[in-house]
């Protein structure tokens, strides 16, 4: 045999792949129990499977000699390498699904909402007609009841408690934020159909203008079971008088990307800027490298 010499089976790999020599020496591999030096784990396991299955195609009655079953260490040492890459790939996949799922969690609800502000306008007018007062609190509840009739609602708790995760939000960067919105007396709260928690809050009925905003949509996408994290679960999407629109957008000097979504920045209210980002580059990546850009860098790799 070229370019080898004899070792035990348990102790070495087949051979490297070298054309007709390659195949003539699996033959002798298989029938002589002989191989040839190497480092790659993996060419031995499929040769061990390659033996069984040969076995299987020319005997009934497998020979002691020539045994196709993989030993109590090979299978322990296979586990454990399974095991280590398991362990090491198994983190990222996880976060990296959930992701994915936040992005398409927030897409559905965004479209949820905007579609029924649309109907709601072409129903009932402008939305500077539907107020006739500055009460926040009374303007949140005339802005739920025009959008309910187009909305699946699983719960509707007013300014009471029950629809929304206890204790304080956090920011982008790990802080606790300063507002407890089970405590607020002026956000309007529900629950959608498919767990989304949601509260309005209807400050400035009187806007009428383009990027002029009457007030805001809060939305906690996974409810009780999530993280309660600005830009990670918990977004915020502007109420202007033509549109429903998410925080952050190119172009919003008020709440930029750069400031409001940045995983090592210290803003006040760190996160909020990140809606836009979501659902229109349609990924999480602010979460892994700080350099993104509307115009140049849309994802960290």
């Amino acid at each position: 045999m070229k370019n080898g010499h004899t070792r035990s089976f348990e102790t070495c790999p087949p051979p490297e792949k070298a054309g007709f020599d390659y195949i003539l020496s699996k033959i002798l591999y298989f029938f002589d129990k002989r191989c040839y030096a190497g480092d790659a784990m993996h060419h031995y396991i499929k040769d061990r499977l390659f033996r069984f299955r040969l076995a299987e195609l020319f005997s009934s009655h497998p020979s002691s000699k020539c045994s196709s079953a993989f030993t109590l260490a090979e299978v322990l040492i296979t586990l454990g390498i399974i095991g280590v890459v398991a362990a090491l790939t198994m983190p990222s996949l996880i976060a990296d699904h959930r992701e994915k799922e936040t992005v398409a969690k927030l897409k559905k609800v965004y479209s949820t909402l905007d579609n029924a502000y649309m109907l709601a306008r072409n129903e009932h007018g402008e939305t500077a007609d539907w107020f006739t007062g500055t009460n926040v609190k009374e303007n949140s509840e005339i802005f739920f009841n025009k959008l309910k009739p187009y909305l699946n609602i699983a719960k509707d708790c007013g300014f009471q408690g029950g629809c929304l995760t206890e204790g304080y939000v956090k920011t982008l960067d790990g802080r606790t934020y300063t507002a407890n919105y089970n405590l607020s007396t002026q956000e309007y709260r529900f629950v959608l159909a498919d767990g989304t928690q949601a509260m309005i809050y209807l400050s400035n009925p009187t806007c009428n203008t383009a990027n002029c905003g009457n007030g805001n949509i809060k939305v906690d996408i996974d409810g009780y079971k999530g993280r309660y994290t600005i830009g990670k679960d918990f977004f915020i999407l502007r109420i202007e008088p033509q549109r429903i629109f998410p925080i952050g957008i190119k172009g919003d000097t008020s709440r930029t990307f750069e400031t409001y979504c940045n995983k090592s920045g210290s803003s006040e209210a760190n996160g909020i800027g990140c809606s836009a980002w979501v659902i229109f580059n349609e990924n999480m990546d602010y979460l892994h490298c700080n350099d993104l850009n509307w115009d140049t860098k849309t994802k960290c790799k």
